[in-house]
């Protein structure tokens, strides 16, 4: 049980953080993010949750050929 209380605790944490660092963001300046290529490829094709739990690092599934 003590387990499960940190992990949700740890969510709480990245989801405060997440939360306070985009209180007052505008849309131009979300344009304006997504002018650099890391940034307007998480805001228009990649799933924020993939970024946030590999912290922009590869990912097992990453070797993984697409078809």
């Amino acid at each position: 049980m003590n387990t499960g209380a940190e992990e949700l605790a740890n969510i709480l944490i990245l989801t405060t953080v997440v939360t306070r660092l985009l209180d007052g963001v505008t849309v131009w300046d979300l344009e304006k993010a997504a002018l650099s290529p890391v940034t307007g490829a998480i805001l228009e094709e990649m799933n924020p949750q993939h970024v946030i739990v590999s912290c922009l690092d590869a990912m097992p599934a990453d070797s993984l050929l697409s078809q």
